[in-house]
């Protein structure tokens, strides 16, 4: 009979400890998925050092999952039905139900049925687990703030503005911009340069290196103002400091807009400025999850950016990991299999 493995974290900083627990039991709109592979994201890193948005201990942590359809809730009800045996890569919620069952972290997963895809054959577990996260967090900022359409798979859209992507070879830079795009948004982009033919890979139009500073955002500007398309704000996937400085001089030579930051924003920014911090978890991403994502693997439009870098195997791997990614990863995302 099978049994569960979760990886434990007692505290903040103190070693991830493994050990047995039930296997979790589906509610309606659930999956249970038997975990293939797993990614790190920043917030993994932020919650086993600091415990981060942690309520109680010991807690399971992760994010991304990809894995084989091992049990299936009732009201199996989304627009992409799932079967036992199914492989697919979901978002795990325990971020928001504060619920050891919901972390990625462990050999079973619980996770939402209309936050989860199926993956083509084509695409291993190891390249569907980059995606979950950070396509919630693009969807954040471009669906659930600024309100784009959603983009569908083979319908080629333009006209929607110009949105300039900090951070665009970053793994959520790398999905905003293949969403914008799709959503007919012209994406400006920043980022290493050793880095561009990744970004203009997705979709990106131009694309300016970060280190020129002051005189990037000079061509940043002069860039968008050559479209004369709207200009419709700041996407900053990097959000510190440095990058804060640029947002906002980019935002003031061109009038103003939204000021999107996957971390808190500055406590005060100019009124023609409107900024929102964004979390990428949540309902508003559903319908994108039912439809488009499924369809978008299996077609190709959506490409696996970036790629994974795989580091180990098993759940003990995940400590060396976490490593890996606090020692600086360029256009790839850290991965482990099961």
């Amino acid at each position: 009979m099978s049994s569960n493995q979760s990886l434990y974290l007692d505290a903040p900083g103190t070693p991830l400890r493994l050990a047995s627990s039930p296997i979790p039991q589906p509610g309606p709109d659930e999956l249970i998925i038997e975990t293939k592979a797993l990614s790190i994201n920043p917030i993994d890193v932020a919650q086993s050092a600091t415990g981060f948005f942690i309520k109680s201990y010991p807690r399971v942590l992760g994010q991304d999952v990809s894995g084989i359809v091992h049990s299936i809730g009732t009201n199996n009800t989304s627009s992409s039905t799932f079967s036992q045996g199914d492989r697919v890569t979901a978002h795990a919620w325990s971020m928001l139900t504060g619920q050891n069952e919901d972390a990625a972290w462990q050999k079973y997963v619980r996770v939402k049925a209309k936050n989860t895809a199926k993956l083509p054959e084509n695409v291993s577990f190891a390249e569907g687990v980059v995606l979950p996260l950070v396509l919630n967090t693009a969807a954040a900022g471009l669906y659930q703030t600024l309100q784009l359409p959603l983009p569908e798979v083979g319908k080629k859209r333009e006209g929607e503005g110009v949105l300039v992507v900090y951070g665009g070879s970053s793994a959520v830079g790398l999905s905003v911009t293949q969403l914008a795009t799709a959503s007919g948004v012209r994406v400006v982009a920043i980022a290493s340069e050793k880095n561009h033919a990744l970004v203009k890979e997705v979709g990106a139009k131009e694309v300016f290196d970060q280190k020129e500073g002051d005189e990037m955002v000079e061509k940043v500007v002069k860039a968008i103002a050559a479209t004369k398309e709207k200009f419709i704000g700041v996407f900053d996937a990097i959000a510190v400091e440095a990058t804060y400085k640029h947002d906002l001089a980019i935002l003031e030579k061109l009038g103003g807009g939204a000021f999107i930051s996957t971390h808190q924003l500055p406590e005060s920014l100019p009124e023609n400025v409107k900024g929102k911090f964004i979390f990428g978890l949540g309902e508003f991403s559903f319908p994108l999850w039912e439809e488009y994502i499924p369809q978008a693997l299996e077609s190709g439009e959506l490409k696996i950016r970036p790629e994974p870098l795989v580091v180990g195997k098993g759940l003990e791997s995940i400590e060396k990991a976490l490593e890996v990614y606090k020692k600086g990863v360029s256009g790839k995302k850290v991965v482990v299999e099961l």
